[in-house]
Order: C-alpha cells, then sequence, then structure tokens
C-alpha cells in the first residue's frame, strides 16, 4: 500500500504559510475578475493553490502526512477528526473548479471557491494554534 511523505510541524509551517500567501494573492487578484473574464481562472487557481496548501497544513500536522491535491487528498483530508468530512467537501468544491466541472467565469463558482479556499486557510490556521 501507498503511503504518503511524512510530514514535519517545520513543513506543516511551511504549507500554512504558503496558502496564506496564495489566498492573499487571490484577494488581491479577485478587484480585476468582474472586468476581465480570463482572470477569474487564475483567481480561481490561486484559491484552489491555496486550499491545497491549507489541506497540507492540516494532514501534516493531524496525520504526519502529505495530502496529494487530487481525489485522494479529499480522502485524505476527510480522514482528519473531527471536521475532516467538512474539510472534504471544501476541498473538493475547488477542486471542480479546477478541473473545469464548473464554471469559473460564473459569479457562484467563484464565490463558493473564495469560501472553501477561507475556511481551510482558517482550520490550518487554528490547527497551528493547538
Amino acid at each position: 500500500m501507498f503511503r504518503n511523505p511524512r510530514c514535519t510541524p517545520a513543513m506543516a509551517n511551511d504549507r500554512l504559510h504558503r496558502a496564506e500567501a496564495l489566498l492573499a494573492a487571490a484577494t488581491m487578484v479577485r478587484e480585476y475578475v468582474s472586468d476581465e473574464p480570463d482572470v477569474a481562472e487564475v483567481f480561481v487557481t490561486l484559491l484552489f493553490r491555496a486550499g491545497v496548501a491549507a489541506g497540507e497544513a492540516i494532514c501534516c500536522r493531524a496525520l504526519g502526512e502529505h495530502a496529494p491535491s487530487d481525489e485522494a487528498g479529499v480522502d485524505l483530508i476527510a480522514s482528519v477528526a473531527p471536521e475532516g468530512p467538512e474539510m472534504a467537501d471544501m476541498l473538493a468544491v475547488l477542486l471542480r473548479a479546477r478541473h473545469g466541472e464548473e464554471d469559473a467565469s460564473d459569479a457562484g463558482t467563484r464565490m463558493r471557491c473564495r469560501r472553501a479556499a477561507e475556511r481551510l486557510v482558517q482550520a490550518a490556521r487554528d490547527r497551528a494554534m493547538r
């Protein structure tokens, strides 16, 4: 059985800082989305990357493992108690948008992605404080 690479607390901190930086970048890009439709994809990609980095930080702290940035990552984060299933749903929202299953130019999709990324980053911050 394949195991994800081991992860240290220093790696978890690095992933959290990366998640925060990507979320901040997405926030800066957000103001241009309504003027430039092509920017919507960049916005969603930054949110996806922020969510993945937050998911990695969460899994790193809780399980000592890296979470892959695909469906396996969704399954891994779902195993984190007690809020794992909710975090998995948030990561799945970002994954669907990133893979084109949802239209990034749709305002509702962007809002769901923004909320999912923000909640994942906050969950990673909360775990870092424990």
